[in-house]
């Protein structure tokens, strides 16, 4: 059912011949599979982009910094991993500057 109308929907764009329309109609015919899902399912991926937000917040806060292992342990703290990434804590020398 819901592919039918966004499928209709689609073809009133196209026929209708606006171009703001037709952006959205490329947009949404790229993504349609997620789009329907969401209907069918009721889930989105807002949880990958929570996530991915506060990744990209705490690099920007790390710019410059000298030692990558830092920055990876600081995200994985932040996020509540670290136990699972165990060989961080093995390698991490605090001491160390390269």
């Amino acid at each position: 059912m819901g592919f039918t109308r966004l499928a209709r929907w689609h073809n009133d764009v196209e026929q209708a011949d606006i171009d703001t329309f037709k952006t959205v109609s490329r947009t949404i015919q790229n993504h349609y599979l997620n789009i329907l899902n969401y209907f069918d399912n009721r889930s989105t991926n807002a949880s990958a982009e929570s996530f991915n937000a506060k990744i990209k917040a705490l690099r920007s806060q790390f710019r410059g910094a000298r030692n990558i292992r830092i920055v990876i342990v600081v995200i994985l703290l932040e996020c509540g991993k670290l136990g699972e990434f165990s060989i961080f804590q093995q390698e991490l020398h605090w001491g160390e500057v390269t």
